[in-house]
């Protein structure tokens, strides 16, 4: 039984493709696998833990299991990780979907093609393109947009003060980062604002506007609030900021943390990632600077196979083995 999250005082838990709440007896974690007995039944199931087994998941086998060919392994972990039942035909709508586009990485599509399948849009073709291009698969295109942009507000530029505040420039800055469209017409405002059963993930995409070989999008993930909750809306619980260019990526996770946040450097060019002390040195001025705003910095590298633009953490340390005989 692996157990996937705390619902208030219930567990959601996964046995073999089933997903249940459950109470349990003894002291367990979201993201381990437990070999568990049953100690009641009814209403509610409680089960007692006997044995963890944090055993690797063949994902592999798993694909073979359900029809998939060589190379799909990644799809099944996406779903996995994302929560989802393993359907044969979802699944390789999923499949289908990833190898349609080239773009990103292979885990990365797989995941966007999870998140989708979560909020009941990965049957659009167009619906997936657009979420591919705000997730940064799409930088040339957006890079070419820049250039446009530029150009239709250059004249504008060359009247403003050389000596304007920086506040106002910064301020500039953010409204085109964050450009909004007057009209419900992006494909986008479909996939945010469509929830998937138990969360949400956000995807926004930015725009840096004196350097268009840059781009970037922030992948928020936000708990859907409680039936019967009141209140303002619920603060998100992780987002993951990437940052690209050509040929480099950054890639940091964030999280609320003692009433601030805690950003965690998950991935970083080569060139700066050839040791820890390398590491540490290329960021300290990021370091520094987030540090006089209150925020935690660290750093948890993850592999380049493991960085799927939604987790802060390595694969194997979310996902286990189904367990058969539980």
């Amino acid at each position: 039984m692996y157990v996937e999250r705390r619902l208030g005082s219930t567990l959601l838990v996964r046995v073999g493709s089933q997903r249940i709440h459950a109470r349990m007896n003894g002291d367990v974690q979201p993201g381990n696998w437990y070999r568990v007995m049953v100690v009641r039944s009814g209403p509610s199931l409680v089960l007692r833990t006997v044995e963890s087994r944090p055993v690797p998941l063949d994902s592999a086998a798993l694909a073979r299991s359900h029809g998939l060919p060589a190379g799909a392994e990644a799809v099944v972990r996406a779903f996995v990780q994302s929560g989802l039942p393993l359907q044969n035909e979802r699944l390789a709508l999923a499949w289908r979907m990833v190898r349609s586009s080239s773009r990103l990485s292979i885990s990365e599509r797989a995941r966007l093609a999870a998140v989708l399948e979560d909020k009941g849009l990965l049957g659009s073709r167009a619906v997936y393109d657009r979420a591919v291009a705000a997730a940064g698969g799409d930088h040339e295109q957006r890079r070419d947009q820049h250039a446009r942009d530029q150009d239709d507000s250059a004249e504008e530029r060359r009247h403003e003060s050389a000596s304007a505040d920086d506040v106002v420039a910064l301020a500039e800055g953010l409204r085109r980062a964050f450009g909004r469209e007057d009209e419900n017409g992006d494909l986008l405002q479909l996939i945010n604002h469509r929830a998937g059963r138990e969360e949400n993930w956000v995807i926004v995409p930015l725009e840096f506007v004196d350097a268009p070989q840059f781009t970037a999008s922030v992948k928020m993930r936000l708990p859907l609030p409680a039936a019967g909750s009141e209140g303002g809306p619920p603060g998100f619980a992780e987002a993951i900021l990437d940052v690209r260019d050509e040929a480099n990526r950054w890639t940091f996770g964030i999280r609320p943390a003692e009433r601030t946040l805690r950003v965690t450097l998950l991935a970083a060019p080569a060139e700066v990632s050839g040791s820890e002390s390398d590491l540490r040195a290329a960021l300290a001025p990021l370091e520094r600077r987030l540090d006089a705003l209150g925020l935690f910095f660290d750093l948890l590298p993850m592999s380049k196979d493991s960085n799927d633009g939604f987790s802060h953490d390595e694969r194997p340390a979310i996902i286990r083995r189904v367990d058969s005989s539980v």
